[in-house]
């Protein structure tokens, strides 16, 4: 949890089922109780939960998944697209 910026909001959906069934206040468990909730309830956690080093994401976001890509593998990629989009446009050729 220290890497999550939002607490329990960060991991776990609110929206499943499964939570909306339980009718648990969140905010009212302890940490113990929170984990004890998520072993017993693993449905309500969001996926995919990713980490490296310091950084957490969870649930699906491509542009927030860009930061588990190094930085010089995006400029590479990103040159790769630009060049491909120059090469392709009729205004440019």
């Amino acid at each position: 949890m220290h890497l999550s910026e939002e607490g329990t909001d960060q991991i776990i959906s609110k929206r499943s089922k499964i939570m909306q069934n339980l009718h648990v206040a969140l905010s009212k468990l302890s940490f113990n109780g929170v984990v004890k909730l998520i072993k017993e309830n693993q449905g309500i956690l969001k996926s995919p939960i990713l980490m490296e080093n310091d950084k957490l994401m969870s649930g699906f976001d491509s542009e927030q998944a860009r930061m588990f890509i190094p930085p010089k593998k995006r400029r590479l990629e990103m040159r790769n697209l630009l060049s491909l989009l120059i090469k392709n446009d009729p205004l440019l050729n």
